[in-house]
Protein backbone atom coordinates (compact mmCIF):
# COMPACT_ATOMS: atom_id res chain seq x y z
CA UNK A 1 0.00 0.00 0.00
CA UNK A 2 1.03 3.59 -0.64
CA UNK A 3 0.99 6.17 2.14
CA UNK A 4 0.10 9.82 1.71
CA UNK A 5 -0.11 12.54 4.34
CA UNK A 6 -2.97 14.96 5.00
CA UNK A 7 -2.93 17.82 7.49
CA UNK A 8 -6.04 18.92 9.35
CA UNK A 9 -7.46 20.04 12.71
CA UNK A 10 -7.24 17.48 15.52
CA UNK A 11 -11.04 17.18 15.80
CA UNK A 12 -11.30 16.42 12.06
CA UNK A 13 -8.51 13.86 12.33
CA UNK A 14 -10.40 12.09 15.11
CA UNK A 15 -13.54 11.87 12.95
CA UNK A 16 -11.57 10.61 9.97
CA UNK A 17 -9.87 7.90 12.00
CA UNK A 18 -13.15 6.85 13.65
CA UNK A 19 -15.11 6.68 10.38
CA UNK A 20 -12.17 5.60 8.16
CA UNK A 21 -13.20 7.99 5.43
CA UNK A 22 -13.02 11.66 4.52
CA UNK A 23 -15.81 14.17 4.10
CA UNK A 24 -15.75 16.50 1.13
CA UNK A 25 -15.63 20.23 1.75
CA UNK A 26 -18.76 22.35 1.61
CA UNK A 27 -17.60 23.99 -1.62
CA UNK A 28 -20.21 23.28 -4.29
CA UNK A 29 -18.43 22.55 -7.54
CA UNK A 30 -21.76 22.50 -9.37
CA UNK A 31 -22.43 26.10 -8.29
CA UNK A 32 -18.89 27.03 -9.25
CA UNK A 33 -19.24 25.59 -12.75
CA UNK A 34 -22.58 27.38 -13.18
CA UNK A 35 -20.90 30.65 -12.23
CA UNK A 36 -18.09 30.00 -14.68
CA UNK A 37 -20.63 29.30 -17.45
CA UNK A 38 -22.50 32.53 -16.69
CA UNK A 39 -19.33 34.62 -16.77
CA UNK A 40 -17.13 33.30 -19.55
CA UNK A 41 -20.04 33.37 -21.98
CA UNK A 42 -19.74 37.16 -21.99
CA UNK A 43 -16.04 37.16 -22.88
CA UNK A 44 -13.98 36.23 -25.90
CA UNK A 45 -11.28 33.57 -25.73
CA UNK A 46 -8.61 36.26 -26.20
CA UNK A 47 -9.50 38.25 -23.08
CA UNK A 48 -11.23 35.63 -20.94
CA UNK A 49 -11.42 35.62 -17.19
CA UNK A 50 -12.16 32.66 -14.96
CA UNK A 51 -14.06 33.17 -11.68
CA UNK A 52 -12.28 31.68 -8.67
CA UNK A 53 -15.47 30.94 -6.69
CA UNK A 54 -19.22 31.57 -6.77
CA UNK A 55 -21.49 34.08 -4.91
CA UNK A 56 -21.80 33.03 -1.27
CA UNK A 57 -18.77 30.74 -1.28
CA UNK A 58 -16.42 31.15 1.69
CA UNK A 59 -13.33 29.95 -0.17
CA UNK A 60 -11.80 29.77 -3.61
CA UNK A 61 -12.20 26.81 -5.92
CA UNK A 62 -9.93 23.94 -4.83
CA UNK A 63 -6.87 23.63 -7.06
CA UNK A 64 -7.69 20.17 -8.45
CA UNK A 65 -11.35 20.08 -7.46
CA UNK A 66 -12.93 18.45 -4.43
CA UNK A 67 -11.47 15.51 -2.52
CA UNK A 68 -8.83 14.80 0.13
CA UNK A 69 -5.61 16.74 -0.47
CA UNK A 70 -2.41 15.07 0.68
CA UNK A 71 1.34 15.33 0.37
CA UNK A 72 3.65 12.56 -0.75
CA UNK A 73 6.16 13.39 2.00
CA UNK A 74 5.39 13.39 5.73
CA UNK A 75 7.67 16.37 6.34
CA UNK A 76 5.75 18.54 3.88
CA UNK A 77 2.47 17.82 5.69
CA UNK A 78 4.09 18.29 9.10
CA UNK A 79 5.21 21.80 8.14
CA UNK A 80 1.61 22.99 8.63
CA UNK A 81 1.61 22.05 12.34
CA UNK A 82 3.82 24.83 13.61
CA UNK A 83 1.83 27.56 11.83
CA UNK A 84 -1.73 26.36 12.31
CA UNK A 85 -1.72 23.88 15.21
CA UNK A 86 -2.83 21.00 13.04
CA UNK A 87 -2.06 17.28 12.95
CA UNK A 88 -0.86 14.92 10.24
CA UNK A 89 -3.16 12.12 9.08
CA UNK A 90 -1.63 9.08 7.38
CA UNK A 91 -3.76 7.79 4.50
CA UNK A 92 -2.96 4.33 3.11
CA UNK A 93 -4.15 3.72 -0.45
CA UNK A 94 -4.84 0.36 -2.06
CA UNK A 95 -2.17 -0.65 -4.57
CA UNK A 96 -4.96 -1.38 -7.07
CA UNK A 97 -6.20 2.23 -7.00
CA UNK A 98 -6.24 4.13 -10.29
CA UNK A 99 -3.61 6.88 -9.98
CA UNK A 100 -3.50 9.66 -12.59
CA UNK A 101 -0.28 11.68 -12.74
CA UNK A 102 -1.30 14.91 -14.48
CA UNK A 103 2.33 15.83 -15.19
CA UNK A 104 3.28 12.56 -16.85
CA UNK A 105 3.80 12.83 -20.62
CA UNK A 106 1.31 10.16 -21.70
CA UNK A 107 -1.29 11.41 -19.23
CA UNK A 108 -0.96 14.95 -20.56
CA UNK A 109 -1.53 13.60 -24.06
CA UNK A 110 -4.68 11.86 -22.82
CA UNK A 111 -5.99 15.01 -21.14
CA UNK A 112 -5.57 17.00 -24.35
CA UNK A 113 -7.24 14.22 -26.35
CA UNK A 114 -10.22 14.13 -23.96
CA UNK A 115 -10.67 17.91 -24.02
CA UNK A 116 -10.56 18.08 -27.82
CA UNK A 117 -13.01 15.18 -28.07
CA UNK A 118 -15.41 16.91 -25.67
CA UNK A 119 -15.24 20.21 -27.58
CA UNK A 120 -15.37 18.80 -31.10
CA UNK A 121 -17.59 15.73 -30.68
CA UNK A 122 -19.37 15.39 -27.34
CA UNK A 123 -20.75 18.92 -27.09
CA UNK A 124 -22.25 19.03 -30.63
CA UNK A 125 -23.73 15.54 -30.23
CA UNK A 126 -25.25 16.00 -26.75
CA UNK A 127 -26.27 19.67 -26.70
CA UNK A 128 -28.87 20.34 -29.40
CA UNK A 129 -28.79 24.14 -29.53
CA UNK A 130 -26.07 26.73 -30.12
CA UNK A 131 -27.18 28.47 -26.94
CA UNK A 132 -26.27 25.35 -24.94
CA UNK A 133 -23.12 24.58 -26.89
CA UNK A 134 -21.41 27.97 -27.02
CA UNK A 135 -20.54 28.54 -23.34
CA UNK A 136 -19.31 24.97 -22.92
CA UNK A 137 -17.29 25.11 -26.14
CA UNK A 138 -15.71 28.36 -24.95
CA UNK A 139 -14.85 26.88 -21.54
CA UNK A 140 -13.21 23.82 -23.05
CA UNK A 141 -11.28 26.02 -25.50
CA UNK A 142 -10.01 28.02 -22.52
CA UNK A 143 -9.01 24.77 -20.78
CA UNK A 144 -7.04 23.71 -23.85
CA UNK A 145 -5.25 27.08 -23.93
CA UNK A 146 -4.46 26.78 -20.21
CA UNK A 147 -3.28 23.21 -20.74
CA UNK A 148 -0.68 24.42 -23.26
CA UNK A 149 0.36 27.10 -20.73
CA UNK A 150 0.68 24.53 -17.91
CA UNK A 151 -2.34 26.08 -16.13
CA UNK A 152 -0.15 28.96 -14.97
CA UNK A 153 -2.50 31.91 -15.57
CA UNK A 154 -5.56 30.29 -14.00
CA UNK A 155 -4.49 27.40 -11.70
CA UNK A 156 -8.12 26.69 -10.76
CA UNK A 157 -8.66 25.45 -14.32
CA UNK A 158 -6.88 22.22 -13.29
CA UNK A 159 -9.94 21.31 -11.21
CA UNK A 160 -12.26 22.62 -13.91
CA UNK A 161 -10.56 20.40 -16.51
CA UNK A 162 -10.97 17.42 -14.20
CA UNK A 163 -14.67 18.23 -13.72
CA UNK A 164 -15.32 18.54 -17.45
CA UNK A 165 -13.49 15.32 -18.31
CA UNK A 166 -15.14 13.28 -15.55
CA UNK A 167 -18.62 14.50 -16.44
CA UNK A 168 -18.35 14.43 -20.24
CA UNK A 169 -16.00 11.47 -20.56
CA UNK A 170 -17.49 9.09 -17.95
CA UNK A 171 -15.23 6.19 -18.94
CA UNK A 172 -12.49 7.95 -16.99
CA UNK A 173 -12.98 7.32 -13.26
CA UNK A 174 -9.84 8.06 -11.23
CA UNK A 175 -9.21 7.31 -7.54
CA UNK A 176 -6.10 9.45 -7.02
CA UNK A 177 -4.75 12.47 -8.90
CA UNK A 178 -1.17 13.78 -8.71
CA UNK A 179 -0.02 17.26 -9.77
CA UNK A 180 3.09 19.31 -9.02
CA UNK A 181 2.48 22.88 -7.87
CA UNK A 182 4.14 25.54 -5.73
CA UNK A 183 3.30 25.18 -2.03
CA UNK A 184 3.29 28.45 -0.10
CA UNK A 185 3.77 26.78 3.30
CA UNK A 186 6.81 24.74 2.27
CA UNK A 187 8.02 27.47 -0.12
CA UNK A 188 8.85 24.97 -2.84
CA UNK A 189 7.22 22.89 -5.54
CA UNK A 190 5.60 19.76 -4.16
CA UNK A 191 3.55 16.93 -5.62
CA UNK A 192 -0.03 17.35 -4.46
CA UNK A 193 -2.12 14.22 -4.06
CA UNK A 194 -5.90 14.37 -4.42
CA UNK A 195 -7.83 11.30 -3.22
CA UNK A 196 -11.30 11.35 -4.78
CA UNK A 197 -12.64 7.92 -3.81
CA UNK A 198 -13.10 6.75 -0.20
CA UNK A 199 -13.26 3.15 -1.41
CA UNK A 200 -9.60 3.11 -2.39
CA UNK A 201 -8.52 3.96 1.18
CA UNK A 202 -7.37 0.97 3.21
CA UNK A 203 -6.49 2.73 6.46
CA UNK A 204 -6.58 6.22 7.98
CA UNK A 205 -4.43 6.73 11.08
Amino acid sequence: MTQYYHNTKDIVKTKMVDKQKFKRSGFSYQKYVSNVLDNVYLNSVEDYGIPTNYPGANRQAPYMGTGLYCYMEYGDAKKHDTRYGREVVTVEIDDEADVYDMDEKLTRADILKYLKYIRNTYIPEHMPTEEQQNPWRLIVTILIIEFYNSFEKYPETVGLARYVIENFYPKLQIDVYKKINYDKINKKEVCYILVTNNNCIKLIS
